[in-house]
């Protein structure tokens, strides 16, 4: 029975090295035939003239909680030209809360669109708030003496928040309403350290021009050239910087585009630009322990006329 087990099992061996071999002879590397002779076909494919901007990532989301009073790491945004045309500008706006949100306890009434602020890609230059609106006080700032000596003012009055650092504002009415009226703003900003610029009286009045419901005025604050738009009843104050379609962003000197053109060049199909954001969380925010997230949004706004 061995020898028959031996035998068998050499002619199954060799049975299936014949089928391998076979299978070898068969399979052949292809090759391309001989040119005898070549033609040329034209095509052609006409390409419609469209604006296409793609932001990428798709969400910006800073999961370590912030303290108020505290600035986010940046985070890079991609501005990608997948359209036919040239992106000639870019500029932003961010979304904002409908009615002042401090003071009222309620983590709902924020919105982290409004602390967003951007800067150049390079890195180096300054980070500016595309449009931040502020709302008028509800409350008193016993120690702030408004533009007519008066503590607290007599006029209608505010902050503009700018993360730890916090400068008062007040304006008084003009001939119409607040739309042409004088705006003050401190030099030195008021921290948790410092009580800051209180002495509004002391301040050159920096007068509005009237765009209807609004009036605007490019003001520097503590070296910061940006844009303030104060709504006719002074209940709200915009500061913008890379806001084109702000109240009085075309004529506002100070107001410009984040990526334009004539001095940074077009983005042009297939290219990018890029923009730093962080957030810039200010005093006085709502921690709420069953949804400590607070939401906004920013948009890039992006034209390719010349």
């Amino acid at each position: 029975m061995k020898l028959k087990l031996n035998v068998a099992s050499g002619l199954l061996v060799g049975f299936l090295s014949l089928i391998i071999f076979a299978f070898t002879l068969g399979v052949h590397t292809a090759e391309a035939q001989d040119i005898n002779a070549t033609d040329t076909l034209n095509v052609s494919v006409t390409i419609g003239e469209k604006c296409i901007v793609d932001i990428s990532p798709a969400s910006l989301n800073w999961s370590q909680p912030l303290d108020p009073g505290s600035e986010g790491s940046n985070k890079t945004i991609q501005i990608e030209n997948l359209g036919s045309v040239n992106l000639t500008h870019v500029w932003f706006n961010n979304s904002y809360p409908a009615s002042r949100p401090f003071g009222t306890g309620l983590s709902t009434a924020y919105d982290s669109g409004n602390w967003m602020v951007i800067g150049n890609y390079t890195g180096g230059g300054q980070f500016y708030f595309p449009n931040r609106v502020e709302y008028n006080e509800s409350s008193e700032i016993v120690y702030l003496t408004g533009p007519g000596s008066n503590q607290p003012p007599a006029v209608p009055y505010g902050r503009f928040r700018n993360s730890s650092f916090e400068y008062f504002w007040a304006v008084e009415p003009g001939t119409t309403n607040y739309t042409d009226g004088d705006f003050y703003i401190g030099d030195t900003p008021h921290t948790q350290d410092q009580t800051g610029d209180a002495d509004l009286s002391n301040n050159a009045p920096q007068g509005l021009t009237s765009l209807g419901d609004w009036g605007y005025r490019a003001i520097t604050v503590n070296g910061m050239a940006v844009c303030v738009a104060m709504y006719h009843d002074a209940s709200m104050a915009m500061f913008y910087k890379f806001n084109m379609d702000a109240p009085g962003a075309d004529s506002c000197s100070n107001a410009q585009y984040f990526i334009n053109q004539s001095s940074d060049g077009a983005i042009v199909p297939g290219a990018s630009g890029y923009a730093r954001v962080a957030p810039y969380v200010p005093y006085g925010v709502v921690y709420n322990v069953t949804d400590p997230e607070i939401t906004g949004t920013l948009t890039v706004i992006v034209s390719a006329n010349g």
